[in-house]
């Protein structure tokens, strides 16, 4: 009898389903800030902006807290719609398209289109610094990137580079949320983004 109870015991355990609850995910995208620039001057020519890259401890689908000088923390369940190099890349086509910046368009490393210049961009430092003060001097995401504008002839088959710089911008969050992050990282990639131009105008004219 006692058999009998425990391997009926078993069976109904067996069949009752646990529900776990998952915690969902909240995905992330970059968003433009309003064109800052005024009287940007056309150039000549079409500009070719290869895919971004990104230092390795950087590259995370995962949205990145900076919790000491070594070490990074995951948001498991806060991430980037896509990664960060597409989303990057996407960013910089689109606000340089919509600042009209060269006659022949801007374009990515999709299109056919012949380019007259070549932007290469190395994502070097991309972290979300947290602090338990509710401050916006003591909540910030830091951006820094390497730029290399690259001229090329193509009747003569060579190619001269115009200009290589690093850009570094830090950008108060308004609280310690992780929602906070993505909009600050907005305004970065905006605020580099309009410098690189004024200095790639500067470079193509001389």
């Amino acid at each position: 009898m006692k058999t009998i109870c425990v391997l009926i015991t078993l069976t109904l355990v067996g069949c009752i389903s646990i529900k776990t609850e998952y915690q969902p995910i909240n995905y992330y995208r970059l968003t433009q800030k309003p064109i800052a620039l005024k009287n940007i001057e056309t150039l000549p020519g079409t500009l070719l902006i290869r895919p971004v890259s990104i230092d390795g401890e950087f590259d995370s689908d995962k949205l990145l807290i900076s919790t000491s000088e070594s070490q990074l923390h995951p948001y498991n369940y806060n991430r980037w719609a896509t990664e960060v190099s597409e989303l990057a890349t996407n960013f910089i086509v689109n606000r340089y398209a919509n600042y009209n910046a060269f006659s022949g368009g801007v374009v990515g490393s999709h299109s056919l289109s012949g380019a007259d210049y070549i932007l290469e961009i190395r994502i070097t430092e991309m972290t979300a610094h947290n602090s338990e003060v509710q401050s916006r001097d003591s909540n910030y995401v830091q951006l820094t990137m390497t730029a290399s504008l690259i001229q090329l002839n193509l009747q003569k088959g060579a190619k001269s580079l115009l200009m290589q710089k690093t850009y570094s911008n830090i950008t108060s969050r308004g609280d310690n949320l992780v929602a906070s992050i993505p909009m600050a990282y907005s305004t970065a990639f905006s605020t580099l983004c309009d410098e690189m131009l004024v200095d790639i105008t500067r470079h193509v004219k001389q």
